[in-house]
């Protein structure tokens, strides 16, 4: 290990997070998406104190009334000192009314500063390709953001996460649906979840830094074993 990295983690436990968690799960979001080139393309030239109130905005009702309602939890790994290194959202089987999905559901409007093609690509072909796929809110269970702490990343934070979340689904016996970017989908496809479809663009088609991309839309049948030499090919 060199000086410059942080030290491997004394992990405490994987918990249940609460409201009370919300700006420091916003502060893990905002530093995990620094290095995703599909987010600072499509934010734009928005300020990071807007980004952050985006965030902090958007994850307001899933964990509030989402909670509340029954309807997602979320879970967080933390370090001997309590200090959220990673953290996933979990939308659970619930039949809502009209009123409730409205309370508890993010908007995704991102302030003016945006990159208009990207959100527009994110709003009309990412966000509705669970549907697309079979996701049934009413039956399935779904993944709803995965975020790690740049310097914790690649240090097992996500294989807990995605452990826990999978035994969850298994005692529920409902399948799990996730939007995933290549680097977490490469630990999907280890933890039992299958593609079933894949969204190919070029983020400098859209002005952005980073160029061929994609988005992997998946599936895990409960009961899924995991296979950890299972690799990703999206060549």
């Amino acid at each position: 290990m060199s000086s410059t990295e942080p030290p491997a983690p004394a992990f405490r436990s994987v918990e249940l997070a609460t409201a009370a968690d919300l700006p420091e799960i916003a502060e893990t979001m905002q530093a995990a998406l620094i290095v995703d080139p599909f987010w600072t393309g499509m934010k734009g030239t928005i300020s990071l104190e807007e980004e952050y109130k985006f965030i902090y905005d958007n994850l307001v009702p899933r964990i509030v009334k989402g909670t509340e309602y029954g309807a997602c939890e979320f879970w967080k790994v933390v370090d001997e000192n309590g200090k959220i290194l990673g953290w996933a959202g979990f939308g659970k089987p619930i039949v809502l009314t009209e009123e409730q999905k409205k309370a508890a559901n993010s908007t995704y409007i991102f302030p003016p500063g945006r990159n208009e093609g990207l959100c527009d690509l994110f709003q009309n072909r990412i966000l509705p390709a669970a549907a697309k796929n079979g996701f049934d809110p009413t039956r399935d269970f779904q993944r709803q953001n995965t975020m790690v702490r740049p310097e914790y990343q690649r240090q097992g934070i996500g294989r807990m996460l995605t452990k826990k979340l999978n035994e969850i689904a298994d005692a529920g016996g409902a399948a799990t649906h996730v939007r995933a970017r290549p680097g977490a989908s490469a630990l999907f496809v280890q933890m039992g979840y299958e593609i079933l479809e894949r969204i190919d663009f070029d983020l400098g088609d859209y002005g952005a830094e980073g160029g061929k991309t994609a988005l992997f839309v998946m599936r895990r049948p409960p009961g899924a074993k995991e296979e950890k030499g299972k690799k990703l090919d999206w060549s």
